[in-house]
Formats: C-alpha cells, structure tokens, sequence
C-alpha cells in the first residue's frame, strides 16, 4: 500500500514539473514574437500580410526547434536559458 502512494506522488510531481515545464515554453515564445514584432514595426514592414507570413513562418520553424530542445535535454534550466 504504502508503495502505491509513493508511485501516485512521484507521478503527481512529474506531471507538475512537464506542466511548469510546458508554461515557461509558452510564455517565452509569446515573449519572443512580441518582440519580433516591434522589431519588424521598427523597420518599417509595416504590410500586415507580409509580416504575418513572415512571423507564422518562423513561429512554426521555432516550434520545431523547442520541441527538439525538450527532447533533447531535459534540464530545464538550460532550456530557459536559451
């Protein structure tokens, strides 16, 4: 019995580490594209398609580069770091 409690909290742990994990993700990459924004405000592209294209281009292509960092290392502060 005692053991089975021990497997629920770990688990439990694990889970709140991935959730704390996947928020800090979220929140940088909001972080970034609102400053890629005001940079591409700032040099004057200001045709809203292009940006647009632009912005969801690079979003997709630095999604594919966070899901292959939290593959690769799981330490989180390395991944907060970059």
């Amino acid at each position: 019995l005692r053991g089975s409690v021990n497997l629920r909290r770990s688990v439990n742990l694990r889970r709140s580490v991935n959730l704390r994990r996947s928020v800090n993700l979220r929140r940088s990459v909001t972080l970034r594209r609102s400053v890629t924004l005001r940079r591409s405000v700032k040099l004057g592209r200001s045709l809203k398609l292009g940006r647009s294209l632009k912005l969801r281009r690079s979003l997709k292509l630095r999604k594919s580069q966070n899901l292959k960092k939290t593959q690769n290392l799981r330490g989180s502060r390395t991944l907060r770091k970059r």
